[in-house]
């Protein structure tokens, strides 16, 4: 009986309710496919999904040390706060204004930065996804070469045992026959003239191996 074809949506709808890991960070994904046992399209996804990761991991940091360069600039501005006369205070507010810029800049990075970093997770959802999807494929054309290969060395190994069982046999005749012929002849000739035979025949045997 034909198995009826699952489909677009009935598939997606098994996989949402799936709890996929980052598969590049997954241990057992990198142990099921070799670097050399990956598709083109596996390696294109591996690159773009791990690209992603690292670009999440540096506007994560760079945010982390413009806030702490923010910081430092908004103490520059409260010790910049007092009270001065002439050159000084046209010197202090310069500081505060260009504080206050650098600030104002940092702001706008930072919010820049997490815009970039609120639309990643989706990303590498996504990308995530596309690469379960050709791992998963590459995965039954796997399984189905080795279900071939199985079949194949099923056949090889039901033909040798035959073929062991028929050389074991052929092997236990000839092994018979000889105690036979050799028990007649010792019977006919005697011990002392077969010890005599044995002999010469096993010089012989040993001339034609050299």
């Amino acid at each position: 009986m034909k198995k009826k074809k699952v489909s677009n949506k009935e598939f997606e709808k098994a996989l949402s309710q799936v709890q996929i890991p980052v598969l590049t960070l997954d241990e057992r994904w990198h142990t099921v496919f070799a670097d050399h046992e990956k598709s083109q399209a596996m390696r294109n996804l591996e690159k773009q999904l791990n690209d992603t990761i690292k670009l999440q991991g540096k506007l994560v940091t760079d945010i982390k040390e413009m806030r702490k360069l923010k910081s430092k600039l908004m103490d520059q501005i409260l010790n910049n706060m007092g009270t001065t006369t002439g050159d000084k205070e046209v010197l202090r507010s310069k500081k505060v204004g260009k504080s206050k810029e650098l600030i104002q800049d940092i702001n706008d990075k930072i919010l820049e930065n997490e815009m970039k970093i609120s639309d990643i997770p989706r990303e590498i959802k996504q990308i995530n996804y596309q690469l379960m999807l050709e791992s998963m494929k590459v995965c039954y054309e796997r399984m189905t070469e080795n279900t071939e290969e199985i079949k194949k060395l099923e056949k090889w190994i039901l033909n040798a045992r035959n073929e062991l069982k028929e050389k074991l046999l052929d092997k236990q005749e000839r092994e018979m026959k000889n105690q036979q012929i050799y028990t007649y002849m010792h019977d006919v000739f005697g011990a002392q003239a077969m010890e005599l035979f044995d002999n010469q025949y096993e010089e012989k045997s040993e001339e034609e191996e050299e």
